[in-house]
């Protein structure tokens, strides 16, 4: 199957300057803006899953790379992305949080600074995010990591971000150029302000072609 542009630019985001330099940026601003460090960032999309889990993707690798410690979590339970996007697995998931009692067995190493935990699937992810478990594992990691990425589902389809407004210091609408529309964005910002969640921006993805 040939590769979107899309993948191809963030499996690439260490020798692709602008989007490297783009995280960065953001990264940089969205600290200055909230006058310190936000260690919790959900990052999701209008309607396009992909979209934000190649995003996640990229963001969690170019903040490893610059010698953050970084925590990456699929908490898209309806369809998981980042198997494919690492080309890992892991037979401990997000989705089986309620019969893990180590979080060390979620926890898939990429590099020295970068962990991840897959999603598998689960039909009523809200079980897990509204967990005592959920909000305990991440009270625990959080003493670990410099960053904690949520990967969460598009925002205009469903509900699982409202889920995590305890959890989440930050979120972040991922749009792609020539294909997210302004309404759409528009729909998602309503949605998340109305619900009193963190909104920083969006970030506005425009891949090189190949």
């Amino acid at each position: 199957m040939k590769k979107s542009s899309l993948v191809q630019a963030t499996e690439n985001v260490l020798k692709n300057d602008s989007l490297k330099n783009s995280i960065l940026n953001f990264r940089n601003r969205l600290t200055a803006s909230q006058g310190t460090k936000v260690k919790i960032i959900a990052i999701t999309s209008p309607v396009r899953h992909s979209h934000a889990a190649c995003i996640s993707k990229a963001v969690a690798d170019v903040l490893a790379n610059d010698g953050e410690k970084v925590l990456l979590i699929d908490a898209c339970m309806h369809v998981s992305a980042l198997e494919a996007l690492y080309n890992i697995t892991n037979e401990n998931v997000l989705s089986n949080l309620d019969t893990i009692k180590d979080y060390s067995k979620l926890l898939v190493k990429i590099t020295d600074n970068l962990d991840v935990i897959l999603s598998g699937k689960n039909n009523y992810p809200a079980k897990i995010l509204v967990s005592p478990e959920f909000e305990q594992m991440i009270k625990d990691l959080k003493k670990n990591y410099d960053r904690i990425i949520l990967l969460v589902p598009p925002i205009l389809e469903q509900q699982d971000a409202f889920l995590l407004k305890n959890v989440i210091e930050s979120i972040i609408i991922v749009g792609k150029k020539n294909e997210t529309t302004i309404r759409s964005l528009k729909e998602s910002m309503a949605l998340l302000k109305s619900h009193d969640l963190p909104f920083s921006g969006v970030m506005f993805v425009t891949p090189t072609r190949n």
